[in-house]
């Protein structure tokens, strides 16, 4: 028999019930497995809320986004961007441009950013899912429509979705314009339609719609294909950093390639800190307790 076992035993279950060392063993194993079922509770619940933020954030991000270093906008067209098309495991290439803008209905106003989507968006973030109020359409025949943060919604009292009447007006800058006597032509005014509300967290329901790409250039004065990034959704079975990898020695040292890690990358650092913090200092417990 191992010796350390049989020492363990002889000292943990002894025949006098009421023996000191006995008491004194049950003790400090009492202690030890609270302990470690304390520590094992708090790790899951820390693991539980980082997946919970993976999953809401994955909803509105993507796997992958790709911007430009220098500049705020840029057009992907040519064959770098065709080949990462065509990546094996990238399924999802969802364009995005995204800018300010003020909305307002009737005497209620909101300053939010406007993201501007492509097709691709809806079927890789499963936004649909995210809808609270309403439904996904960015487009009904000639008209646009928009998906707004439900703290946006209450703000301008979207009460009724789906409704054509309520035409939330948008406002935007003009690029480029140097100076103008009426300040009405220095701002672009586009009219936009409710068709659901989503919630997400309070940054995101506080101040983000979602829009078509369409809508997104008309408003922000953009007359080509300029996007301010692309969002890449990754096959599941595919290597997200074998993928990543590809896309940085196509594009080069132009373009910034971002997972959603280090899109949130404060987010996740600050949960990863906290699970280490938390590890360290009750694992330190626990040793001081069994000494």
């Amino acid at each position: 028999m191992n010796l350390s076992l049989f020492i363990a035993r002889r000292y943990l279950v002894s025949k006098k019930s009421h023996n000191a060392i006995n008491i004194i063993s049950g003790v400090a194993l009492g202690g030890i497995a609270i302990g470690t079922m304390a520590l094992i509770i708090v790790l899951s619940a820390f693991n539980g809320i980082s997946n919970l933020v993976h999953v809401l954030y994955n909803s509105f991000g993507a796997d992958m986004q790709i911007t430009v270093v220098k500049g705020k906008t840029f057009i992907p067209t040519g064959p770098k961007f065709d080949s990462i098309r065509h990546l094996d495991g990238v399924k999802y290439f969802n364009e995005v441009l995204q800018d300010k803008a003020l909305l307002k209905i009737d005497d209620k106003q909101s300053l939010a950013t406007l993201k501007g989507v492509s097709a691709d968006f809806k079927p890789m973030t499963r936004f649909d899912t995210l809808i609270r109020q309403g439904s996904f359409a960015l487009k009904k025949g000639q008209l646009d429509y928009g998906i707004f943060g439900i703290g946006i919604g209450y703000t301008l009292n979207l009460a009724q979705t789906n409704a054509d009447y309520m035409a939330v007006t948008c406002y935007a800058p003009k690029r480029g314009l140097q100076s103008t006597f009426n300040p009405e032509d220095a701002i672009t005014e586009k009219h936009l339609y409710p068709s659901g509300m989503f919630s997400i967290n309070g940054e995101l329901d506080n101040g983000y719609a979602i829009v078509s790409i369409d809508f997104a250039r008309a408003l922000f004065d953009y007359h080509d294909s300029s996007v301010s990034s692309i969002e890449l959704g990754i096959a599941k079975n595919a290597n997200l950093q074998k993928i990543k990898e590809q896309v940085r020695k196509i594009l080069g040292k132009d373009y910034a390639v971002k997972d959603l890690d280090e899109q949130n990358e404060m987010l996740y650092k600050t949960l990863k800190t906290e699970k280490t913090f938390y590890f360290h200092y009750t694992y330190t417990g626990i040793d001081n307790s069994h000494f």
